[in-house]
C-alpha cells in the first residue's frame, strides 16, 4: 500500500531563484530529477494525483513541474524510457493545472510530443492517456493534439534539439545550454563587455551621424 502524498514530499518542489534557473539549464542528471520522479511515481501508483495537485502552489512548486517535464522530454529520448516520458506528461498535466502561465506548460508538451516520436511511440495515444489519468488537464492535452502538424514542430515553438556534451538535450528560446567548463566570471565578462559596448555608443558623438 503507497503512503499518501505529505507536504515534505513536496520539498523537491522549492528552492531559491539560481537553485531553479541550474536546475533548468543543467545538463546532467541531477538528484531533483530522482526525487520529483519518485514524488510522481508514489501518486500515479496510489491513485493520489489529484491530492497532488491540491497541495501544488502556483509559485515554484508548479514552475519546478513544468522544469522537470522539460528536462523528462530530453532524459527520456537518452535512456529510451518511455515511462519517464509518461511521468513526464503526468508532471505536466499537474503543473498546467496550478499554472500561472500555460504558454510555459506549450513548450514543455512540444517536447515531450516530440520525444515521444523519437520513441517510436505513438504522441496521441501518449497524451490521450495522460488526459484519462488527469481530466481536468484534458481540455489541454486534446486542444495540442487537435492542431495541425506544423504548429505542432518544435520550429513553431521555438526549440529545436541539440548535442550537448554527447547527450542529446532540447533547447527552448529561454534556455540556451552552455559547456559546464563555462565559468560565472566569463559570462560576467561578457555581460560587461556587452554593457560597456552600449555606453561607448551611447556617448558617441552625434556629430558623427549626420
Amino acid at each position: 500500500m503507497t503512503d499518501d502524498i505529505e507536504p515534505t514530499d513536496l520539498v523537491c518542489l522549492l528552492g531559491s531563484h539560481e537553485e531553479i534557473q541550474t536546475y533548468e539549464t543543467s545538463t546532467t542528471h541531477e538528484t531533483r530529477d530522482s526525487e520529483i520522479t519518485a514524488l510522481v511515481a508514489k501518486a500515479v501508483e496510489g491513485d493520489q494525483l489529484a491530492a497532488l495537485t491540491a497541495m501544488i502552489e502556483p509559485r515554484q512548486h508548479a514552475e519546478i513541474l513544468n522544469i522537470y517535464a522539460q528536462r523528462t522530454a530530453s532524459l527520456a529520448v537518452q535512456g529510451r524510457d518511455p515511462n519517464l516520458l509518461r511521468l513526464g506528461l503526468l508532471a505536466l498535466a499537474v503543473a498546467y493545472l496550478k499554472t500561472r502561465d500555460f504558454r510555459d506548460n506549450l513548450f514543455t508538451l512540444a517536447l515531450l510530443w516530440r520525444s515521444a516520436e523519437l520513441l517510436a511511440l505513438d504522441p496521441r495515444e501518449e497524451l490521450e492517456r495522460a488526459a484519462a489519468r488527469v481530466p481536468p488537464a484534458a481540455d489541454f492535452f486534446h486542444g495540442w493534439i487537435n492542431r495541425s502538424p506544423d504548429a505542432q514542430a518544435l520550429s513553431a515553438m521555438g526549440c529545436r534539439e541539440a548535442n550537448v556534451g554527447g547527450e542529446f538535450w532540447y533547447e527552448t528560446p529561454w534556455r540556451r545550454y552552455r559547456p559546464a567548463t563555462q565559468s560565472r566570471e566569463t559570462e560576467q565578462r561578457a555581460s560587461e563587455s556587452f554593457f560597456s559596448r552600449l555606453r561607448r555608443g551611447r556617448r558617441r558623438d552625434p556629430s558623427q551621424d549626420a
